[in-house]
């Protein structure tokens, strides 16, 4: 089961796909790829922004850190809610 590590990590890989079950892709990113920002409740919070998925789709994920060349257990598959927009 993946836990938010303790200590500094070098990176992340992100699954990805439109199905629970079917995570067709996967990206290996490196923290200086990230947008980083301090959050009041969780400390430091990064954020990558996925170009290829439609705004009202939502999608499945997994995530595992990276330390050096240790790779951590990928997290629970979860969903992450399009956004839907309402009539003009």
């Amino acid at each position: 089961m993946w836990e938010i590590p303790n200590k500094e990590v070098d990176g992340f890989i992100l699954r990805y796909g439109f199905s629970k079950n079917n995570l067709s892709k996967e990206v290996h990113l490196k923290r200086t790829e990230l947008e980083t920002y301090t959050d009041q409740e969780f400390g430091e919070v990064f954020r990558y922004i996925l170009q290829d998925i439609p705004s009202a789709q939502s999608i499945y994920l997994q995530l595992a850190n990276k330390i050096g060349d240790q790779v951590s257990p990928f997290s629970e598959v979860f969903e992450l809610k399009g956004e839907k927009k309402g009539p003009s």
